[in-house]
Formats: C-alpha cells, structure tokens, sequence
C-alpha cells in the first residue's frame, strides 16, 4: 500500500491572503502612479528644478503618506457598520430603538457600504470622510514630507494642496453593489 503526503500551505499560509489579498499589488502600484504623477505636474506647476532628485527623496515618504492619511476616512466610513448596533442598544424603549436602528441602518450603514447615491446622508457622510482624508493627507505632506525640503512656504502649501486634493480617496463614492450584484 503507497502511502501518499499531503503538503499544505508550504509556499505560502492560505490566512495570508486574507492580510494581503491579491488585489493589494494593483492598489499599490496604481496609488504610487498616482502620486508620482501628481508629484511630478506639482514639481512642473511649481518650477521646482531638480525633479528627478526631489522626486527620488520625496515619493516614498508621500505614498506612505497617502495610506496613512486614508484611514481616517476609512475608519470613519467603518464607523457606519457599528452605529446600527449602537443605536440598538440605546437606553430607549423597544419601538424606538428598532426605529432608530434601522433608520440608521437603511440610511446610512447600507447605502455607505453598497450604494453611496441611494441616501442623501451616505453621500454626506462619505462626502465628510473624504475631506477628512484630504485633510489628513494635507496635513502629512505638509508637516512631514516636505519638511526638510528647500521649497519656500507657499510652494509646500501649494504641493501639500495639490496633493491632498487629487489623490483623496475620491473611491469612497464607488457603489460596491456594481461588484456583488
């Protein structure tokens, strides 16, 4: 009788995939594109000289950035998935605290998660999460990335700005029903 050995998982841990899934090296690739084109117009627009060495000190510190400065939007879109059950549990009678639930939940955690343009308080609300981001990213740049720069004020402001606006994580609006439906 052959004895036959089963190998699992000797490459690589099948629970890696859940921490970095496969769609992870297209967003990477896809937001350092992006920043380093906006870097470059940025550098354009501002006349700064040495693009290429400015570029090389800066991007990865500015991409970095860009993740950072996404999560607080990302949490805050999160926030909706919890506030269904913490409406639920308010100190209110039976009726209202269904009421308020599933008012939230209809309104806001559902359309936030599935269809952003089915409520008007979805797009407010992601609308809100995405100007958080901008400013977080505004401010990452600003303070952190280029700190140490030779750029005057107004040109970090203006970089930081440039920055901040393009690439908010304007993908917050993309309904995630076109995916599962």
């Amino acid at each position: 009788m052959k004895k036959t050995v089963t190998l699992y998982n000797v490459i690589i841990p099948v629970w890696l995939l859940f921490i970095f899934p496969p769609v992870w090296p297209i967003v990477l690739a896809g937001n350092f594109g992006i920043d380093s084109l906006v870097l470059y117009l940025g550098m354009r627009r501002l006349g700064i000289e040495d693009k290429k060495a400015f570029y090389k000190k800066h991007i990865l510190k500015i991409w970095g950035c860009g993740f950072l400065g996404d999560l607080p939007g990302v949490l805050l879109l999160l926030l909706t998935a919890w506030m269904t059950d913490w409406a639920r549990a308010l100190p209110l009678s039976e009726a209202a605290r269904k009421t308020v639930g599933t008012f939230i939940y209809d309104n806001l955690t559902s359309p936030v998660m599935f269809d952003p343009f089915s409520s008007v308080w979805a797009v407010l609300w992601i609308t809100a999460a995405i100007a958080l981001s901008a400013f977080c990213l505004y401010q990452l740049n600003y303070k952190l990335c280029y700190r140490k720069t030779d750029l005057e004020d107004a040109q970090k402001k203006r970089l930081s700005l440039l920055m901040a606006l393009v690439t908010a994580p304007w993908l917050f609006y993309l309904p995630t029903k076109w995916f599962y439906y």
